[in-house]
């Protein structure tokens, strides 16, 4: 990112004005084995693209062009349903057991119970392209500035957004609901009904890079919008709000253990969470792992196709793509368990995280890492429960070289401890030894 993206932080954005709605509408572990992977869980249909996915629990779903609506299972089997429609769909919602899909000419498909749906008719012919709740309510963004929103999923109102340009994604948490468009447009409301607006590039001209809206996602009271650099393309960005008054950029310093220009052009579609990391669908089938270490974001490949959305379910995760692609992994094939010194004592020291040495006692009183844990690794198995009961902690291994600190590391996934890091051995280390 450019370096005058650094003042970011402190500027605050205004609102410009409010508006509101209008016009009802009646209803009629290790690195995964990519060619593994492969084989086992990619299908392909050619000539068809899948845009959105959706997780209702038990199932996943995708959404796709021709009017392509899919349910599959975690063993990656599909089984297409009847959407009542040939037109593109391009946004998908899931919760309560109730599932959301919406997409071009107006289309709306909703079912209450997750198993039958139908075809919601309205007066709308605006291409239709995400879909959202906030505050019991259902929302749906489409183009030309339009807005869709309803309580129950049949009858629907249109707010109409001061632009021309279209909604592209609309996500919501608890406090706020928000929507962009490509060209950097964002809108936020607290009641669904007013809202503010800015533009992204024209606030912010001079002080940071122009660039293009990708997606927008939510994580707990953060959104986060990705998409590529105006004036270079190829190069992609993230970045993060949690009120839309302050943006901050999520450094990729590193991928794969290099610069990440030798892997542009990068296209990031979409993002998923997981825990503590950021999974990111690309482009040439591509995910990416982004981490709180700048330095230990990874990527694989897993297809030959464009990537547009991913899902998290129980403890698999799907990625859909272009001609159709649709393959499940497991959560643990995509997570990065490698961590940097830097990147370890901020965890430690500012987001509860705890530090454990595996080397024998012998090394442990030639010196350790202050304010570590001492468990040999040979004792994990019996002694770890004990010292750290709650298998939500981040847990940061370390030996003599990393040998032993990665087979505490798979020891503990094995006892459910989720956010484990190997840090290496203490040779690495450049701060406090005891």
């Amino acid at each position: 990112m450019s370096k005058r993206v650094a003042p970011l932080a402190a500027i605050t954005i205004g609102i410009l004005f409010s508006f509101s709605a209008c016009t009802t509408w009646a209803p009629p572990v290790s690195p995964p084995n990519l060619d593994t992977v492969n084989k086992n869980c990619q299908q392909t249909v050619k000539d068809g693209t899948y845009y959105s996915a959706a997780f209702d629990g038990t199932f996943f779903w995708a959404a796709g062009s021709g009017g392509r609506l899919t349910r599959i299972d975690e063993n990656n089997i599909a089984e297409n349903q009847k959407s009542f429609t040939d037109q593109d769909l391009k946004g998908m919602w899931s919760g309560d057991g109730k599932i959301l899909v919406c997409g071009d000419n107006g289309t709306i498909l909703y079912s209450a119970d997750g198993k039958d749906f139908s075809l919601i008719n309205t007066d709308s012919k605006e291409d239709l392209n995400s879909a959202t709740s906030f505050n019991n309510t259902f929302f749906i963004g489409g183009s030309r500035g339009t807005i869709l929103s309803s309580s129950e999923g049949t009858t629907w109102s249109q707010i109409q957004l001061p632009v021309q340009n279209d909604i592209i994604s609309i996500e919501a948490n608890d406090e706020m609901i928000m929507a962009i468009t490509k060209e950097t447009d964002y809108f936020i409301s607290t009641d669904g009904v007013t809202w503010s607006w800015k533009n992204y590039n024209e606030y912010y001209e001079g002080y940071a890079d122009l660039c293009i809206f990708n997606s927008l996602e939510n994580m707990g009271d953060t959104f986060f919008v990705v998409g590529q650099m105006k004036d270079d393309p190829d190069r992609p960005f993230v970045m993060y709000t949690e009120s839309g008054e302050i943006w901050f950029y999520k450094p990729l310093t590193e991928i794969n253990g290099t610069d990440p220009s030798t892997l542009f052009p990068l296209n990031i579609n979409s993002l998923g969470f997981n825990l503590d990391q950021i999974i990111a669908a690309c482009n040439k089938g591509r995910l990416l792992t982004i981490t709180n270490c700048a330095e230990c974001n990874k990527m694989d490949e897993y297809t030959q196709q464009d990537l547009y959305d991913v899902i998290f379910g129980n403890e698999k995760l799907l990625m859909v793509g272009a001609d159709y692609t649709h393959s499940i992994v497991d959560t643990n094939n995509i997570r990065q368990y490698n961590i940097k010194p830097e990147q370890a004592y901020e965890d430690y020291n500012y987001r509860g995280a705890i530090i454990i040495d595996v080397r024998s006692d012998e090394e442990w009183a030639e010196g350790h890492i202050a304010g570590a844990l001492h468990i040999p690794v040979g004792e994990i198995g019996a002694n770890l429960l004990k010292q750290v009961p709650d298998k939500t902690t981040t847990l940061i291994f370390y030996c003599a070289v990393g040998g032993r600190a990665q087979t505490a590391l798979e020891e503990a996934l094995k006892m459910g401890y989720q956010q484990v890091y190997n840090l290496g051995g203490i040779s690495e280390w450049p701060y406090e030894i005891e």
